[in-house]
């Protein structure tokens, strides 16, 4: 036998406690905390803004926090664009037909200042351009912001409401460097909201940001929670 090899007696184990137990692959995990900040989404964000420069005459969502749903009407614009497109589709209709290329055309245009097809439709049933015509919200949820007031001219491309779908949340959390490998997209995560304690909300980790913190060593990683 090699002169390295130890040979204990089972008398001998039994006396100095040693245990054995066959060697099993197995999970080895860590519980990190940490704190966040929460917010909303990037991808449940909308953005309401016009194509056309106009007056706004009536608004019907007025204030920061009200729900909206997808279609409804914010507010109606008067805009002198506005009714010369309308115009040019109704007496492209009058005088070549519905299906005409020229109306089809006109009716492009309208379409592609963000009119809504039941308002377009509309117009054509009933022969007449309407003096204004009203803007509706682009997706269900809350307006978040909002920076308009009756009479007021509106420019194109102006930034009026933001509105956002508040059923998920976003958490974005700082990880300390020697943490960070033991963070993977889909583990599970729970947050606990310091106002109610005790109460665990479930979610995970839906993004971790491919760049570290120089100043602090930290990683940033985005979590997700039904809201």
């Amino acid at each position: 036998p090699s002169s390295n090899l130890v040979e204990i007696t089972p008398g001998v184990i039994q006396q100095i406690g040693v245990e054995t137990t066959p060697v099993e692959l197995t999970t080895v995990f860590r519980h990190i905390r940490t704190i966040g900040e929460v917010e909303v989404g990037e991808d449940e964000l909308a953005v309401v803004n016009l194509r056309f420069s106009g007056w706004v005459e009536r608004i019907q969502v007025d204030k920061t926090g009200d729900e909206v749903r997808a279609g409804q009407i914010l507010f109606e614009i008067y805009s002198p664009e506005l009714v010369s497109a309308q115009e040019e589709f109704l007496l492209a209709i009058r005088t070549q037909g519905a299906d005409s290329a020229l109306a089809r055309s006109s009716r492009r245009k309208l379409e592609l200042w963000n009119l809504s097809s039941r308002d377009i439709d509309r117009i054509a049933d009933s022969g007449a351009s309407t003096r204004t015509m009203p803007i509706r919200a682009p997706q269900s949820g809350f307006v978040l912001h909002k920076d308009l007031v009756e009479g007021a001219r509106v420019a194109a491309g102006q930034d009026l409401y933001r509105i956002g779908n508040l059923q998920r949340i976003w958490v974005t959390a700082e990880v300390y460097e020697h943490d960070a490998p033991w963070v993977e997209v889909g583990q599970p995560a729970q947050l606990e909201m310091t106002h109610l304690a005790g109460q665990i909300v479930e979610g995970q980790v839906s993004y971790i940001y491919p760049t570290l913190n120089t100043a602090s060593r930290t990683l940033t990683v985005r979590l997700e929670f039904d809201n």
